[in-house]
């Protein structure tokens, strides 16, 4: 998974921090990635996460692909491979609050191989996959003057 997790988690904890991911993959649903938001008011405890819904990418254990999101104080969108091949948007709720919109802060970046849990196990673990590598080519954070 390459995801974000909003800077105050260790003061007000999760979901309330705000979750961005930018690419979720189980390696027991192959060829199909998710990009997902998660909030107080939308995550996967409660069934009400927002999510793009399985997306189709057929080559993604044989070469790297671009997986990013557009930020703005107004919505996250979602791309893949292309900056104008947007898979999902979330639109700023018409009343922002902490609850719904968590992301106007800073949020910091992480990248990992999940085993298990509550999404990944739901099939078993098979330890014959192990071990296992997710390679990495670069991470890119730009900021665009409005």
């Amino acid at each position: 998974a390459l995801w974000m997790l909003g800077n105050n988690i260790s003061t007000i904890g999760w979901p309330d921090c705000g979750e961005i991911d930018l690419m979720e993959y189980v390696s027991y649903d192959p060829n199909i990635v998710h990009f997902t938001i998660h909030s107080a008011a939308n995550n996967h405890v409660e069934g009400t996460q927002l999510s793009s819904g399985p997306v189709t990418l057929n080559s993604i254990e044989e070469e790297f692909h671009n997986y990013g999101v557009l930020w703005t104080e107004k919505y996250l969108k979602f791309y893949l491979d292309e900056i104008d091949n947007i898979i999902f948007t979330f639109q700023r709720p018409a009343e922002p609050n902490a609850s719904n919109w968590p992301f106007s802060k800073p949020f910091y970046v992480l990248m990992n191989i999940a085993v298990g849990g509550n999404w990944g196990g739901l099939q078993g673990v098979d330890d014959s996959i192990f071990p296992a590598v997710m390679e990495v080519d670069y991470v890119r954070v730009f900021q665009v003057n409005e």
